[in-house]
């Protein structure tokens, strides 16, 4: 399967996000709370990433839509 340019972004961007969400959450420390990790149960965090990854994809399905849609509509406005 070939991807094209705007779901390779789509992949590049899902990869950076759960490499970035859990080096952030493994790295965050506050001494007077302790640790993020061990605040959190690791399951939740595992459901967050996933969930918001999920909500990203959608959004981006709705604006990408949304915009081919108008984007249809002004091509046949160019008669008189």
């Amino acid at each position: 399967m070939k991807l094209g340019g705007w779901p390779r972004i789509g992949v590049v961007l899902s990869v950076l996000w759960i490499i970035g969400f859990w080096a952030w959450a493994f790295l965050t420390h506050n001494p007077r709370w302790g640790s993020f990790i061990e605040a959190v149960d690791i399951k939740f965090l595992v459901l967050l990433t996933l969930v918001v990854l999920a909500l990203f994809w959608i959004l981006g399905a709705v604006i990408f839509w949304t915009i081919r849609w108008i984007w249809r509509g002004f091509a046949g406005s160019g008669k008189p």
